[in-house]
């Protein structure tokens, strides 16, 4: 047995072992771990070509290396039948990144049969790693040549009748609402060498209406030989045909777009039929879109996270919580709490391991949040409770597949589930106790805030208190993200155990069950908007003082000057509100964001609109009919299961109906761990601009938090460029605010440019629901409610 790692199994490599099997294997074997149609096959890693290397390279491969790669071979062989033939492909460490594409760069060898013809391909894919125009593509992208090292594909070669590629995105417009496909007889290689003209068709991606076809005179294909392949005259019946059927083309259509959502960015597929049936040879990253390429690629931030070519990102859920951009004092704040709840969480439940500890989960591009879609994938895949397609689901939109990739039970992953599964079920069993122990802490720490003149504290103090704050508020994060996981993994088996024992999708069932409960704490503040409209309603004063032309603004002055006893109680209830939920707000997260208690006008704005909805919109009411739905839901789903089926229903309903509530519950305590330092906050950015650390008060938030504590703490001398950073940073949010980013995407982010499409008329939007059922009606769009929140009737 050889000293390095000579081969890897597709079902073996971990697709982000780039550096190891090389861009092409490592999407081989991300495509069959998911269950795409992949030829079966192999990788003889980058390692074997360095330690063939080291000895000379250019002669037989060494004895060891070549008995490991022809035991594999022999296995292989076997597997795939006797007159099976087989697809020698190149795999460079370098290629198919998110910037770049190889494709075309190195060697690839068909119809390969003999463990002789094997070695040699092998042979000639490393040799292809030194071609003149492979090293100048090298050279022009900036790859360094000491990184530069070849794995290679060895993989069943599919027989053909129709092979081409796919574009799930028009390269040439950046139109990605459409679906390209060339398709041609034959192997693919008729089609890459130019030697015919495919067929051309444009399909509608949201609903696989084929938009255009080109069908053209095919007159060659290329085919196996006895060696190699050959070129050969299609018959002229066939050659004006269409090589696919509406059928297949369908098929090929949804099979690509599926590959696309999985991977969170526009593909350039591969792909083959044979016997009516598709597969895929390939699958790499679009990197050059409507003249978006690298060199046009946008620009870096500065607080933009690190991240490689191959990582998927996603604002979905993320940026409902963190909508809009993010300040260098947020940002910081919440890097560290972040780091605390996600790593910390995961690695203590046993599925991230020390050496992933530097994962960022949450990243930052152009000051705004996304999540690390590849990161959750991999810890899902380490529980037995998740899986990456649950992932997929919830943040990409992808459905999921009707039968799951299965998931090998190799020692490792038993080893993360005995690891995984007992340390998850004691944190979901004590996870009750800690919330009540956070909520207990967050009450002591914002009792001793209360207690406090921000003014009369030292800078010492003062900076003390405010980092005691970031990790009283971490640990609050940490708890909050670990009842939002025991809530998905809650959620998500409700929904397992319906289709198990009901069938079908139960999606709306699922979400059903779990709405109209008690105590939310997202819809309390709703309930008290509402009496406080009904207030209202009984007050002409405090009506005329909400509705005038001037619609809300100089509201609260108008009903402090009225001399009424009804707009005396208003005022009074609208204080109680603020004591009870101003620490929420409209971006609530972000630290320069105004809370309602410091601008109740987002409060009085929906009062307002309240005013004009008549007792069917009530809050009251809307709750109590998705309660009565509920239980009788509960009824109708009991009435169908035996009785061991139903203990376990009435167990998993109850631990979904506890957690969904949790998470919303400990949501509000994060907010409002942080709204207590605010006050002290403010007193931060007073003094720096006191002492002429920065300009002006709102340039705190341009800092970082410790950035802004150095200052108090040591004077402008500790950060004697402040200015200057706060100048550069303001201009960068102010560039970064006309940016537009697709909502997932893999590796960096790639502006949109403005004269990119919006989605069609009919576009469905994809999700996971939070309430059944369908609603047609007059829609408002508010694009920003920190400045237009007024809805009208019937919207």
């Amino acid at each position: 047995m050889s000293a390095v790692p000579v081969v890897r199994w597709f079902d073996e490599i971990d697709p982000e072992a780039v550096a190891e099997v090389g861009g092409k294997g490592a999407s081989l074997a991300r495509l069959a771990r998911e269950g795409f149609p992949v030829p079966p096959g192999f990788v003889i890693t980058a390692e074997a070509y360095r330690a063939a290397a080291s000895g000379g390279g250019d002669g037989p491969l060494p004895p060891p290396l070549a008995a490991e790669v022809l035991t594999a071979f022999e296995r292989l062989r076997a597997a795939a039948g006797p007159d099976a033939a087989f697809a020698v492909r190149s795999s460079a460490t370098a290629e198919d990144s998110g910037a770049a594409s190889f494709a075309g760069q190195h060697r690839t060898y068909l119809n390969v049969r003999s463990p002789e013809e094997l070695l040699q391909a092998v042979r000639g894919c490393w040799a292809s790693l030194a071609d003149g125009h492979a090293r100048a593509y090298r050279e022009a992208l900036g790859v360094r040549e000491e990184r530069a090292a070849m794995a290679v594909v060895v993989q069943a070669l599919v027989p053909a009748e129709v092979s081409g590629v796919a574009f799930t995105v028009d390269p040439v417009t950046g139109d990605d609402g459409v679906i390209l496909i060339d398709a041609s007889w034959g192997l693919g290689e008729a089609i890459v060498s130019g030697a015919v003209t495919p067929d051309h068709f444009r399909v509608r991606k949201r609903d696989l209406a084929v938009l255009e076809r080109h069908i053209q005179e095919k007159t060659l294909r290329t085919v196996p030989a006895d060696e190699g392949t050959y070129t050969e005259a299609v018959p002229p019946e066939e050659a004006a045909r269409p090589c696919l059927t509406d059928g297949l083309l369908r098929e090929l259509a949804h099979l690509v777009r599926t590959i696309e959502a999985r991977y969170g960015s526009p593909q350039d597929v591969e792909w083959a039929c044979a016997g009516g049936r598709l597969f895929v040879l390939q699958a790499r990253p679009v990197t050059a879109v409507g003249g978006r390429g690298p060199e046009a690629g946008g620009w870096t931030s500065e607080f933009d996270t690190e991240t490689d070519a191959e990582t998927v990102w996603t604002a979905a859920n993320i940026q409902e919580v963190l909508p809009g951009l993010i300040t260098p004092l947020t940002w910081s704040v919440m890097r560290r709490g972040m780091y605390v709840a996600f790593n910390g969480l995961y690695r203590s439940v046993g599925v991230l391991e020390d050496r992933e500890m530097d994962t960022p989960f949450v990243g930052l591009f152009y000051n705004r949040a996304f999540l690390n879609v590849s990161a959750l994938r991999k810890v899902s895949d380490r529980s037995p409770l998740s899986s990456p397609e649950a992932v997929d689901e919830q943040f990409l939109g992808v459905p999921r597949p009707a039968q799951p990739p299965r998931r090998p039970l190799t020692w490792g992953r038993l080893r993360a589930y005995a690891r995984s599964l007992p340390r998850g079920l004691a944190l979901t069993a004590g996870m009750p106790r800690r919330v009540r122990r956070e909520e207990a802490r967050v009450a002591r720490f914002l009792a001793r805030l209360e207690a406090l003149d921000p003014a009369a504290l030292s800078p010492g103090e003062l900076a003390r208190l405010l980092r005691e704050g970031l990790e009283v508020t971490s640990r609050a994060g940490a708890t909050h993200i670990a009842v939002t996981a025991v809530a998905s993994g809650a959620f998500e088996t409700l929904r397992r155990v319906l289709e198990r024992w009901l069938g079908g999708d139960q999606s709306a069932l699922q979400a059903q069950l779990c709405t109209g409960l008690e105590g939310v704490a997202s819809a309390l503040p709703s309930y008290r908007i509402w009496d406080l409209s009904r207030l209202a309603l009984a007050s002409p004063a405090a009506r005329e003082a909400l509705t005038g032309p001037e619609g809300t603004a100089g509201a609260l002055e108008r009903l402090r000057a009225a001399d009424d006893e009804g707009a005396r109680r208003f005022l009074a209830a609208l204080e109680a509100f603020l004591r009870e939920f101003g620490h929420r707000g409209v971006m609530e997260g972000e630290l320069s964001a105004p809370s309602w208690a410091e601008d109740p006008g987002y409060v009085l704005e929906m009062v307002a609109n309240f005013l004009q909805a008549d007792e069917a919109a009530s809050p009251y009411r809307v709750h109590e009919r998705q309660r009565r739905e509920r239980e009788a839901a509960e009824r109708n789903v009991r009435a169908r299961l035996n009785p061991v089926q139903r203990a376990v229903f009435n167990y998993v309903l109850g631990q979904a109906q506890t957690y969904v509530p949790l998470r919303e519950a400990t949501k509000s305590l994060l907010i409002k761990s942080g709204h207590g330092q605010r006050p002290f906050g403010a007193e931060v950015a007073r003094r720096l601009a006191a002492m002429g650390a920065i300009d002006a008060a709102d340039d705190y938030y341009y800092l970082t938090l410790e950035e802004a504590l150095a200052l108090l703490e040591q004077g402008p001398r500790a950060v004697p460029d402040a200015r200057e950073r706060v100048a550069r940073r303001r201009a960068e949010y102010r560039r970064n605010a006309g940016v537009r980013l697709p909502e997932s995407f893999t590796g960096r982010p790639v502006p949109l440019r403005d004269g990119d499409a919006p989605p069609e008329e009919g576009t469905v939007l994809r999700g996971i629901p939070v309430s059944p059922g369908r609603a047609t009606g007059r829609a408002r769009v508010i694009l920003d409610p920190r400045l237009d929140a007024r809805i009208q009737p019937g919207e």
